[in-house]
């Protein structure tokens, strides 16, 4: 389950922060913000899409290998829990939107996954695969 895990956030992350790379403007469309300048396109491309990037070739670099799919697993854990948190702080104070509840429900949905699987594999973070 660790792998299938992983390989669903790689094949999540990657696309996505592909397309934000090429579009940021598609990304600040969803969320209500505006990229209105030079500094804020190239910042919406580092950090919503090239992080993405980096973080699905890390989850599939994790898939691959069976001594790092814990430390894989927790890393996509802390990856979504910041941003989920963030998410139920922003709606207690500043009211729910749909865009808002969709990207909650997609961290919580994928940092359960990782919360499961990490589990269910007892063995201690970056221990063996037996």
């Amino acid at each position: 389950m660790s792998r299938l895990v992983l390989w669903l956030a790689a094949v999540t992350f990657v696309p996505f922060g592909i397309w934000v790379l090429a579009d940021p403007t598609g990304l600040a469309a969803m969320t209500e913000r505006t990229v209105a300048t030079p500094t804020a396109m190239t910042e919406s491309r580092a950090v919503d899409g090239g992080l993405l990037i980096g973080l699905g070739i890390f989850f599939a670099a994790c898939a691959l290998d069976p001594t790092r799919t814990r430390a894989g697993l927790l890393a996509m854990l802390l990856t979504l829990g910041g941003p989920f948190l963030g998410r139920l702080v922003g709606v207690a104070l500043d009211g729910a939107t749909a865009g808002t509840l969709q990207a909650a429900g997609f961290e919580l949905a994928l940092g359960a996954l990782a919360a499961i699987a990490l589990m269910r594999d007892a063995r201690p973070l970056g221990g063996r695969h037996p």
